[in-house]
């Protein structure tokens, strides 16, 4: 699931420490976008789409724009 994709990885990180105080998994994975790295914000992998579909519930007030995504 990402949560966010953020230009400054400060950023990044100040939000998985909101969803690790809430007690979720979540990490940064950086990406090479042309010359810029952007910083996304994700959580899991899931084991199945129910459990996404119902953490995306919880977090969806830390991050509205959360969407249940493949993880490489």
């Amino acid at each position: 699931m990402q949560l966010g994709s953020f230009a400054s990885r400060v950023t990044a990180e100040r939000l998985v420490k909101t969803l690790q105080a809430d007690g979720h998994d979540a990490f940064v994975m950086p990406v090479k976008s042309g010359q810029a790295t952007l910083y996304r914000v994700r959580i899991g992998p899931m084991k199945d789409r129910e459990s996404a579909a119902q953490t995306l519930c919880k977090v969806k007030a830390t991050a509205p724009g959360a969407a249940v995504v493949a993880h490489p």
